[in-house]
């Protein structure tokens, strides 16, 4: 339940800095103490604006 809240704001975040990455998803507890965020390149032509 957390990291689907979590995924939205760190995508708004990457959008706002106008950077050529997405997340595109969280691993809960990958590690025993903190998630794992998967980043991928953004689509060419779907630029943040």
């Amino acid at each position: 339940m957390v990291c689907p809240v979590h995924l939205g704001p760190m995508q708004g975040a990457l959008d706002g800095l106008r950077v050529p990455l997405t997340a595109t998803g969280l691993e809960p507890f990958a590690e025993p103490d903190s998630c794992l965020a998967r980043l991928a390149a953004r689509p060419a032509g779907t630029a943040a604006v």
